[in-house]
């Protein structure tokens, strides 16, 4: 017969608290190794260089593999929660699966990751970038404005406040930070380039169905409602312009654009009381060209055509060549019965539209090839008769520069030129 060796009531006490000592050890080893395979997979992730694992996890985001991207990070992260450049790789996923909190959390704590200037630069862009990928226009706006102060180099900055600009019917917005980066850098040919193409902007069709879409998603953002207000105003839907202006003005009271487009919609509705109650509220807006231009239509309704000549004028030095503005400077001087002046302004509104046309024909040539010495002649001609002599000077500058090219050797280090004229105009060698 077997003997029965389970434990019973019957067997010795201190075989059974043996028995069990052993159990509490090899429980105890068994947690250990855990522990200990843990510890190593760490180490053994951590010995795999940092770099190496950035490199692999930015190679798979630049093929479109976010996901995957993201999955080798938080490996790293879990080990080294403190990598700047995991941090700012783990933004760049989140925000490519749109997950737009996390992303911002990411770049929020890699802010305070690194003291080194490109590093700092990059993350704080990217964060304004995520706001304004993520329709947050107002705060995006706000940020991208606060890195031109600096970040004046980055590319980043300008081609994001381009697009914005254009997709919010704002192209004020990118021309003020584009003449301003070219005073900081003269050298830089792709700031005029760029300053051709920011008057384009989407169709009145086009910028209603996507503004509308962005209020949808990311409703109460100021900046969305005076666009919209614009883009309605244009296309003859006034009561909804009028609408929008009311919202932009409630989550904004102290936005000029809107406030003045509001208040002249009322003046040509014949609402001059509305109107008043609006100006009256407004101040320090003597440098607006848009405030001379609703002063102006205000004198004008109510039949001052001196006043309302001034006023336009004052608007014309703020804002050359605007033909809306020109427009009405005629319709002033034959309210005033001074009809061949009129007719020069007329005409002066016609030589501008074909001047336009020209630019535009020039724009779409530089896509191609780099301008010639004429062009840039041809090209700050035009800006002339726009008005922007700013413009006009950098294509001149630019003119002579290029003219300079055949006795100024590309490497001399007193060619300030030299980057500029090397990206746009390659050597034979390279070509």
């Amino acid at each position: 017969m077997i003997e029965d060796v389970s434990l019973n009531r019957s067997t010795p006490a201190i075989v059974r608290n043996d028995l069990g000592k052993k159990i509490v050890v090899l429980l105890i080893l068994l947690v250990c190794l855990l522990i200990a395979g843990a510890y190593l997979s760490q180490q053994s992730i951590t010995r795999k260089s940092a770099s190496q694992i950035v490199e692999r996890a930015s190679e798979l985001l630049l093929i479109g593999e976010a996901s995957e991207a993201q999955q080798e990070i938080e490996k790293l992260l879990r080990v080294d929660g403190d990598n700047c450049q995991a941090l700012l790789l783990a933004g760049l996923c989140d925000r490519e699966l749109h997950n737009w909190d996390r992303s911002k959390e990411f770049f929020e704590r890699a802010k305070g990751c690194s003291e080194d200037p490109l590093y700092v630069e990059s993350v704080s862009v990217e964060y304004a970038l995520t706001h304004v990928m993520n329709w947050e226009f107002d705060r995006g706006i706000s940020l991208l404005s606060e890195h031109l102060v600096k970040y004046p180099k980055s590319d980043k900055v300008r081609s994001s406040l381009i697009s914005v600009s254009q997709k919010l019917r704002r192209s004020d917005i990118a021309e003020e930070f584009l003449e301003s980066r070219y005073e900081l850098f003269p050298s830089d040919i792709s700031v005029l380039l760029d300053l051709l193409q920011i008057s384009d902007v989407e169709s009145t069709v086009d910028s209603i169905f996507f503004l509308e879409e962005v209020n949808r998603v990311r409703p109460h953002q100021s900046l969305v409602n005076q666009s919209l207000g614009e883009a309605y105003y244009e296309d003859g839907q006034i009561e909804k312009a009028e609408a929008h202006f009311k919202v932009a003005i409630s989550i904004k009271p102290e936005l000029l654009g809107a406030q003045l487009r509001l208040a002249e919609l009322y003046l040509q509705q014949g609402n001059l009381s509305e109107a008043e109650n609006i100006l009256r509220d407004i101040s320090d807006a003597e440098s607006s060209h848009r405030y001379w231009s609703v002063m102006s239509l205000r004198a004008e309704v109510n039949e001052r055509y001196d006043e309302a000549l001034d006023s336009i004028e004052k608007t014309l030095v703020l804002s050359p060549c605007r033909p809306e503005y020109l427009a009405r400077k005629s319709k002033i001087l034959r309210l005033m019965n001074r009809l061949e002046d009129a007719s020069d302004v007329t005409s002066f509104v016609a030589e501008i539209a074909e001047a336009k046309f020209q630019i535009i024909d020039y724009r779409e040539k530089f896509k191609s090839s780099p301008p010639s010495e004429t062009q840039c002649l041809e090209v700050a001609a035009l800006c002339r008769i726009f008005g922007k002599d700013k413009w006009a000077d950098g294509w001149e500058t630019w003119s002579k520069k290029i003219s300079e090219m055949k006795n100024l050797s590309r490497d001399s280090p007193n060619n300030p030129f030299a980057d500029a004229i090397n990206e746009f105009y390659p050597s034979e060698s390279s070509q």
